[in-house]
């Protein structure tokens, strides 16, 4: 007898980005697996009509406001709006590789044991040099010689980060995303408090995807600064991300 395939709402937070969200909503639509795939995307009050485009392309848009914004607040509005099995977390500046990812990230919960699977984010390819460098040359060599997923054991930055995650949504329901770092670094304190509770956390090399900023080598320097200082939980600064990114959120 054949195991109905688990289902999957992929969730993304979204501010005026219509441009690439509407393309990735296609292409999380149009990828190869046979579950129910569902598209939720978290609004922060977008004024480029990407709540209108984003419907049209057959996603449920739900809105927080900008006063209320917060990344885990924002996460764990999309998370409470899934009935699926599985929650997939990435950004609406991100692109899919191939028509594989959903099917490769599911494959890590065979095991009702695990709760989080997580992979690598590649440089956007018309991405600055810089972003290259760092997201694809700096790689451990390690990971390119085993291809096979990874049990992990302790929670760094990166670990479980939220452009490219999947979670069992009934462990997810118990043990949102901690609205206490609201600057960010929620993905990685999740972890920790996961990996605590001695539940599975996997790292799986093939799980990929395309995801950026765009940054010149300076806002790079900046934005790795900003990244290990979340280490410890901060209220969300929308000017200070302003500043070290060179755009408004």
């Amino acid at each position: 007898m054949k195991t109905k395939p688990l289902s999957v709402s992929v969730i993304i937070r979204n501010y005026n980005e219509a441009h690439t969200l509407v393309p990735l909503i296609y292409q999380v639509l149009k990828q190869d697996y046979r579950g129910q795939i569902e598209v939720i995307v978290v609004d922060n009050e977008s004024s480029d009509d990407s709540v209108n485009l984003a419907k049209k392309a057959g996603a449920k848009v739900v809105s927080i406001g900008r006063n209320d914004f917060t990344y885990p607040k924002a996460s764990n509005l999309g998370a409470a709006h899934s009935k699926a099995d599985i929650i997939a977390y990435t950004s609406a500046h991100s692109q899919l590789i191939d028509a594989s990812w959903l099917g490769q990230g599911i494959s890590n919960f065979a095991d009702e044991h695990v709760v989080g699977a997580y992979g690598h984010q590649w440089a956007l390819p018309d991405s600055p040099i810089s972003e290259k460098i760092f997201y694809n040359w700096s790689r451990p060599f390690s990971k390119f010689k085993d291809s096979s997923p990874k049990l992990i054991h302790e929670s760094v930055m990166g670990t479980m980060g939220a452009a490219n995650c999947f979670m069992r949504r009934s462990y997810f329901e118990k043990h949102p995303y901690d609205t206490k770092y609201g600057a960010g670094g929620e993905d990685q304190a999740w972890a920790a408090t996961a990996l605590g509770l001695g539940k599975i956390i996997i790292y799986d090399p093939k799980l990929t995807i395309y995801h950026s900023h765009k940054l010149t080598a300076k806002s790079l320097f900046k934005q790795i600064s900003y990244w290990k200082s979340l280490a410890a939980p901060q209220p969300y600064d929308r000017e200070r991300l302003n500043n070290y990114r060179g755009k408004k959120f």
